[in-house]
């Protein structure tokens, strides 16, 4: 069979996921080993409760026989085995560059067992994929991880200078998601100049604080060929108004920039300051379409506070659509939504506007 047509796009398990096991995959790589001009995998392993931290190894391990794939997409949700045993030096192990490599995509999330290993294991596949143009993980509610599995996850992105996109989720893992980690991922990604698209999400990691929150943002400043970026740091609530002035700085030079998301839903020690340095941002971001603000709970916003953020919305002349949401902030009234939008209408002609 010629290397071009060797694609596999799907493996599944059926409906008996749950007796799916290692054997089951050990039975699936061998098949694997002998398509060495595979291009394209992606097995959904989704529910396969019995499968362990081994046994994603494991295909780690086969990527080695499949020097021409280009694109590699994983699914182990709620895949929540782990067996404890170290899963060895992967980094004295003689392997090859995936030179080919240019799309993954690895879903770990709600594996409650997983955690450091399965970072450790997608660092090394990152380490070899120095062509690597997409790279999403989905790692939602995985708790058992600590500083050291993302100060590895975020070294494997040096080396990744081609990169375009990146979506990292690492929402629900509570306690384990702190600054430390997020230093690292900020200082490996700050040079990736080819980056276009950045999503990132650490939803209800509690332990984050207003110095992480700018790790982040502070790695913006060298990335001027970015035209979509989604923060989300809701329930983050050690977040503040001082950790939000360093924002309109940190962002100025993304010029290219048309689509900007910032969720700090939950965050309660945001006030008006705080909304005030993110108008600031906003103003400077010329070429936005588009805005996706929430502010949901964040209970010392008031009237006041959003009729500056409109402000300095109204002086973006190329904006298409603004959502933003302040629901259930007390202190932000009917009248004061009214005025948000109306202010902004009187000075920007068929901009869509939504106020919650």
């Amino acid at each position: 069979m010629k290397s071009k047509e060797v694609i596999i796009r799907n493996i599944e398990t059926g409906n008996s996921v749950g007796n799916f096991t290692n054997i089951g995959l050990d039975h699936i790589l061998e098949i694997l080993k002998k398509l060495s001009g595979l291009k394209e995998l992606i097995l959904n392993f989704q529910g396969c409760s019995q499968i362990t931290d081994i046994g994603f190894n494991k295909i780690r391990e086969s990527l080695n026989s499949l020097p021409n794939l280009e694109v590699l997409d994983l699914d182990f949700t709620r895949c929540s085995q782990k067996t404890g045993p170290e899963l060895g030096n992967m980094e004295e192990e003689i392997t090859k560059e995936f030179v080919s490599l240019k799309d993954v995509n690895i879903k770990l999330s709600k594996c409650g067992n997983f955690g450091e290993p399965e970072l450790f294991i997608t660092s090394w596949i990152l380490n070899r994929a120095t062509h690597l143009q997409k790279f999403h993980l989905d790692y939602q509610k995985c708790g058992w991880m600590t500083d050291s599995g993302l100060q590895s996850l975020g070294q494997s992105f040096k080396k990744l200078t081609c990169l375009q996109t990146i979506k990292l989720d690492f929402s629900e893992c509570r306690n384990r998601v702190r600054d430390e980690g997020l230093q690292s991922i900020g200082e490996n990604i700050q040079d990736l100049i080819s980056l276009q698209d950045i999503s990132l999400n650490f939803t209800h990691c509690h332990n984050i604080t207003s110095v992480g929150f700018n790790h982040i943002t502070g790695s913006l400043k060298k990335l001027i060929g970015l035209k979509r970026l989604v923060l989300v740091f809701a329930a983050c609530n050690l977040i503040t108004d001082e950790g939000l002035e360093n924002l309109r700085e940190n962002t100025k030079m993304l010029t290219s920039l048309t689509s900007f998301s910032l969720n700090l839903n939950s965050c309660y020690k945001i006030s008006d300051l705080g909304l005030e340095n993110i108008g600031k941002c906003l103003k400077e971001l010329y070429s936005l379409e588009s805005i996706d603000l929430n502010c949901r709970q964040c209970n010392d916003l008031t009237n006041s506070g959003i009729e500056n953020l409109s402000n300095y919305v109204k002086k973006l002349g190329s904006l298409k659509k603004i959502e933003v949401s302040f629901m259930w902030c007390d202190k932000i009234t009917q009248e004061g939504r009214e005025l948000f939008t109306r202010n902004l209408l009187e000075k920007m002609e068929g901009v869509e506007v939504k106020i919650f």
